[in-house]
């Protein structure tokens, strides 16, 4: 039985490794400013901004 798409977006959405870490961040310090986000994964502004 085939899941729904909805499913199988956020399932992709989550196999990337930035994303999952934006996930950490935030969970790990709820509220923290893109910047912030930015520097402790090493990642420029441009970058981030796809995964926001």
């Amino acid at each position: 039985m085939a899941r729904p798409a909805a499913s199988s977006d956020v399932f992709h959405a989550v196999a990337d490794p930035t994303r999952r870490g934006v996930l950490e961040a935030l969970r790990d310090q709820e509220g923290l400013a893109v910047s912030a986000i930015a520097a402790r994964l090493e990642v420029g502004m441009p970058l981030l901004s796809r995964h926001l």
